[in-house]
C-alpha cells in the first residue's frame, strides 16, 4: 500500500530520474530546486502527468515534507528553503512507496554568507586593555539567520584608532577570526583620556553590533621616562594612530609593514621600550578575503 491505490513497481520507480541543484546542496534560507522525470512501466519517459511523487528532507533533528508539483508533461518540480544548516537525506518516492533512481540523496545545507548584523565580536580586549601588553578579541561570523559560519574568507575589516597598533589578524578557517592589538598609550595619556583607543570591526562597510568599541585603558607596570623637548612642542611615541587591516588567512603583524607615520603629538615624550613603540604606524594594509 502506497499513497494512492495505484499499481506501481520498484522497477518503474527506479527508472524515474531527478536532476537539479537541490539534490546535492543548498544555502540556508535560500530556495533551491529539483525536477523529476517520470517513466511508464516500460521505462519510457512520459509526456503526461498523474503519478504521485513524494519528497522528504530529514536528519536526526528535522523532518521536512516537500511539495512536488505536477507539470502535466511527465515532469514534476519541487523547491525548498531550509533555515538550519546540516547534512540531510532527501528521499524521493513514487507513491510514497518506492525510491526513484539515486534516492535517497545526500544533501548538505551550508550557512549563508556572513551578515554584519548577526555576526558577533567578543573578548576582554574590547572592554579592558593594558598599555604595552597584547590584548585579544574574536570575531564569530554568523549568517543572516544567526547560523554560525563553518569556514573563513569573509571580508571582515578591523581598524584601530588612537595610541594603539594592530599586532595580528588570523582567519581560523572555521568561521572565527582572532585579533590582537597593543595599546601604546602613556600613563599621562591614559590619565587624561582613559578611553583613547577606538576599535572598529566591520563587514562590507557596516559595523558589527557594539562597534566601534572603546576599551577602558590601564597604565603599564614599570617606570616611564619623561623627556622634554625644549626646542618645540612635546612629542610622543604613543601618539594617536589609525591602523586598518583585512583578513585573508594567515597571521599578519603590523611592525615592518609598509606604513607611514602621521600623527599629532600628545604634548610629552614618554619612552619605555623603543623597539616595541616602533611598531606604531598610521596607514592601511590589505588582508582581504575572496
Amino acid at each position: 500500500g502506497g499513497l494512492y491505490n495505484i499499481d506501481v513497481t520498484a522497477d518503474q520507480a527506479q527508472s524515474c530520474e531527478a536532476y537539479g541543484p537541490g539534490l546535492f546542496g543548498a544555502e540556508a534560507g535560500t530556495s533551491t530546486t529539483f525536477t523529476i522525470q517520470a517513466t511508464d512501466p516500460s521505462g519510457t519517459p512520459m509526456s503526461e502527468g498523474g503519478l504521485p511523487f513524494t519528497a522528504t528532507l530529514e536528519n536526526e533533528e528535522y523532518l521536512y515534507n516537500i511539495q512536488v508539483a505536477d507539470n502535466d508533461d511527465g515532469t514534476y518540480s519541487s523547491s525548498y528553503a531550509i533555515s538550519a544548516p546540516g547534512d540531510y537525506s532527501l528521499a524521493i518516492k513514487l507513491n510514497d512507496e518506492h525510491h526513484i533512481f539515486g534516492s535517497p540523496f545526500a544533501v548538505r545545507v551550508n550557512p549563508a554568507k556572513a551578515d554584519p548584523k548577526k555576526s558577533v565580536v567578543r573578548g576582554d580586549g574590547l572592554f579592558h586593555a593594558k598599555s604595552m601588553e597584547t590584548s585579544y578579541f574574536i570575531i564569530e561570523a554568523m549568517d543572516c539567520l544567526g547560523n554560525p559560519r563553518a569556514e573563513g574568507s569573509d571580508d571582515f575589516e578591523v581598524s584601530v584608532a588612537g595610541p594603539a597598533v594592530l599586532r595580528g589578524l588570523q582567519d581560523n578557517s572555521n568561521g572565527t577570526y582572532s585579533c590582537a592589538f597593543e595599546v601604546t598609550a602613556t600613563a599621562d595619556t591614559i590619565a587624561q583620556v582613559p578611553r583613547a583607543v577606538t576599535i572598529n570591526v566591520q563587514l562590507n562597510g557596516r559595523h558589527l553590533p557594539g562597534s566601534p568599541f572603546q576599551p577602558s585603558l590601564e597604565s603599564a607596570d614599570g617606570s616611564w621616562e619623561v623627556v622634554k623637548d625644549s626646542s618645540g612642542p612635546d612629542q610622543s611615541t604613543s601618539s594617536p594612530t589609525s591602523t586598518r587591516q583585512n583578513f585573508a588567512g594567515g597571521l599578519l603583524t603590523s611592525p615592518g609593514a609598509p606604513f607611514s607615520a602621521s600623527a599629532p603629538s600628545l604634548g610629552g615624550q614618554f619612552v619605555r621600550d623603543a623597539d616595541r613603540l616602533a611598531g606604531t604606524h598610521d596607514g592601511a594594509v590589505g588582508v582581504g578575503g575572496g
